[in-house]
């Protein structure tokens, strides 16, 4: 099994070795070596049970909408003017229309329910995924709530588990793919032949 901190890392190595956006990969590096939004605490080196698993996805939001208000606070400063909470709150994923439940009424994040919209958003349909769509999409707060969550905690390893075999199986075949370019680049080249008879 892969330990939430473990999978972190690889997530982290692939953005270092592939990600194509230079700014993009230097800025979410700096973010994870400095365990901003408490990484190096919420992701834990050990197995772990449900809970612990479900950081990583919560994680990867919060450094996600990080992103969009860094962005957003850099458009205001090149345009001279001052972030307004409002500001803040609408460059935020998912908005209040997108998903009431998300929200608490102070402004914060419910993340039992962020939790269960990103699965609903990046997990095919089936019949709990179509409950929590139901759910997280409906006005906010519903006797329910309780009842859908704890049937979700069943699934959820399945998904993370074929969630980090897709990151890990991606970044094999990218690999993979540039071993191979590299190889027949050298062949073009002849270089591989110098680099053998200086040997």
């Amino acid at each position: 099994f892969f330990r939430p901190a473990e999978s972190a890392t690889q997530l982290r190595n692939y953005v270092q070795h592939f990600f194509g956006c230079e700014v993009c990969r230097q800025n979410f590096l700096h973010a994870f070596d400095s365990c901003a939004y408490d990484r190096c605490n919420r992701l834990i080196p050990e197995i772990g049970d449900l809970e612990e698993w479900k950081e990583i996805p919560l994680w990867l939001f919060e450094t996600h909408n990080g992103v969009n208000r860094r962005l957003a606070r850099e458009r205001a400063e090149r345009e001279n003017r001052e972030m307004s909470h409002e500001d803040y709150e609408a460059v935020q994923w998912p908005s209040r229309h997108e998903c009431p439940k998300c929200w608490k009424e102070d402004g914060s994040w419910n993340s039992e329910n962020i939790y269960s919209y990103l699965r609903v958003t990046y997990w095919p349909d089936d019949e709990l995924n179509i409950k929590m769509r139901e759910f997280v999409t409906a006005p906010a707060s519903s006797d329910e709530d309780d009842e859908l969550l704890e049937e979700e905690e069943g699934t959820f390893f399945g998904f993370l588990m074929r969630l980090i075999k897709a990151i890990c199986g991606s970044a094999a075949l990218v690999y993979a793919t540039y071993c191979l370019l590299r190889r027949r680049r050298l062949q073009r080249t002849g270089r591989h032949k110098k680099v053998d008879s200086m040997g």
